[in-house]
């Protein structure tokens, strides 16, 4: 099975391992869910406005097809949504 690690420093910091996938949750505002090879979920980055949600997944994704790894910064920091928008895209795989 392919998996892959995500890496969350929003507080509390947090690494996951063995993930299997991602999905969003609709609350108040977007939540991004990952899941873990044993069938475990846990909630990774802030929520924020659905298309940043999206995005996020999005670059999640990607970190599960190169079977990498994917550092979210503290997204909390950030003061609007263009900043948001420019940390996200900028998230690379390792």
């Amino acid at each position: 099975m392919k998996t892959f690690t995500v890496i969350d420093l929003n507080d509390p910091e947090k690494i996951f391992i063995d993930c299997v996938g991602a999905t969003i949750e609709h609350k108040k505002a977007g939540q991004v869910i990952i899941f873990t090879a044993n069938g475990r979920s846990f909630e990774v980055g802030p929520q924020m406005l659905y298309p940043l949600t999206i995005l996020l997944q999005r670059k999640i994704a990607e970190a599960a097809k190169a079977e990498g790894t994917i550092t979210i910064p503290d997204l909390s920091e950030m003061k609007n949504d263009d900043e948001l928008r420019m940390a996200i895209e900028g998230l690379t795989i390792e």
